[in-house]
């Protein structure tokens, strides 16, 4: 009987302690779902890919002359962006004539600048990490419109014809 009773003791003590692991995980979630996810800086919006690495996703742009892609500052946080997504600059028709993309920016979603009708300058900084242009995204922009590539991206066939679909036909 000592023997039973210390195995109940045991299996007691394991059960508690599978409860306090799962009461640790369901905080650590509550706190996933407190930090804000979307935010505003320098009236672009911008949605938190992954708090840990400071990493956002453009999700709206803004309709200025010359608007800059590469970071965004929100509550003391310097957030790198990764992403430009699908139709962020849609539509800024009135003042968007020049576009520089971060060396960071990955992907240009589908439509991102589509109808920004006096866009006619896209300008990637150097090393740049841009591996994704999605179809369409510079559909309906100035007729003229070109792209300066750095060094590192002027031999990728494969970015040349994405962004030949995505209506850039200048500067390849």
């Amino acid at each position: 009987e000592t023997e039973t009773e210390t195995e109940k003791e045991r299996e007691r003590h394991t059960h508690t302690h599978k409860e306090t692991e799962i009461e640790t995980v369901t905080e650590t979630e509550q706190d996933r779902e407190t930090e804000e996810t979307v935010f505003e800086a320098g009236g672009m919006r911008y949605e938190v890919i992954s708090p840990s690495a400071r990493t956002v996703k453009l999700v709206r742009g803004k309709d200025a002359p010359r608007v800059f892609v590469h970071t965004a500052s929100y509550k003391g946080r310097q957030y790198q962006v990764k992403e430009i997504a699908a139709g962020a600059f849609r539509g800024c028709k009135k003042k968007l004539k020049k576009i520089t993309i971060g060396a960071n920016v990955e992907i240009i979603g589908t439509h991102a600048f589509q109808g920004c009708r006096k866009l006619a300058n896209v300008v990637l900084k150097k090393n740049a990490k841009l591996r994704k242009v999605g179809s369409g995204a510079f559909q309906k922009t100035a007729k003229k419109i070109k792209v300066k590539l750095p060094k590192n991206l002027k031999k990728n066939k494969k970015l040349k014809r994405q962004l030949k679909k995505a209506g850039i036909k200048r500067g390849l």
